[in-house]
């Protein structure tokens, strides 16, 4: 046999040998670093899928209940107010621009308030008074005037008089007297308490008291309204200040 031959039949051994390993090498599996890694990201992958998926288990679970929760919370807020509301007292009676009149025993006049608005509740025998402005008779003597943001007129406590009313007054309160065209007394606090039968008017405040010969701060006063007698009442907290006027009479002579 020739070497040729030879040869031909060699190269034809080898590449039989070469085939099964090429094929072996082409249908081998990769290498164990990346089936760890194929494994890591399909894992992390699995991990996401089921965290979304409890996700929105959850959120179908909760959620209806977590909006009806709201829904019954307004609810029962709404339903509080309109309670809190329809608990408030109505008056039984009110009015704008209103006079009262009220009199005494012997059928005088005792006094009258005219007030913005007023509202009256009869199971407390009150009467709520905006802007009042009331006029006072004083028999013998000119009539005191007294003005204030509000006030309310009821019941007095305390006195022997059972149907004896009292007049709780406040801001801005103002009493006046005019005696003559250069006498007169004015009272002035941030709230005043008036006895009408009993011609009695107190405060405990802050209060300015002039007249046409004098002018005194105090802490609290007490006017006997019928006289015209007033009195500052011992105080530990303020001592009382008066201011002399001079009257036209004496100017010059001090």
């Amino acid at each position: 046999m020739s070497t040729t031959l030879k040869q031909k039949r060699r190269q034809k051994r080898r590449q039989r040998q070469l085939r099964p390993q090429t094929q072996a090498q082409s249908t081998a599996q990769p290498p164990k670093a990346f089936l760890l890694l194929e494994i890591f990201f399909r894992s992390k992958q699995l991990q996401i899928a089921t965290t979304l998926l409890s996700t929105l288990v959850l959120l179908a679970i909760f959620m209806p209940n977590f909006f009806q929760g709201i829904q019954q919370a307004t609810v029962a807020f709404g339903e509080q107010t309109q309670t809190v509301e329809e608990s408030e007292r109505a008056p039984d009676s009110f009015g704008t621009n209103m006079l009262l009149q009220t009199f005494a025993a012997d059928g005088t006049l005792q006094y009258q308030v005219r007030a913005e608005s007023m509202q009256q509740y009869l199971d407390a025998k009150s009467t709520n008074l905006q802007t009042p402005f009331i006029t006072l008779n004083n028999q013998g003597s000119s009539p005191w005037t007294i003005k204030a943001q509000d006030g309310l007129i009821r019941p007095a406590k305390g006195t022997l008089d059972e149907n004896e009313k009292v007049l709780l007054l406040n801001g801005a309160v103002s009493v006046t007297q005019n005696l003559s065209s250069d006498d007169y007394v004015r009272l002035s606090s941030d709230d005043l308490t008036v006895y009408p039968a009993s011609k009695i008017a107190r405060t405990e405040q802050f209060v300015i008291v002039e007249t046409s010969a004098f002018k005194t701060q105090a802490l609290g006063v007490i006017v006997d309204l019928s006289s015209g007698r007033i009195e500052f009442p011992k105080n530990d907290r303020q001592r009382v200040k008066s201011t002399l006027i001079p009257t036209p009479a004496f100017e010059g002579k001090i």
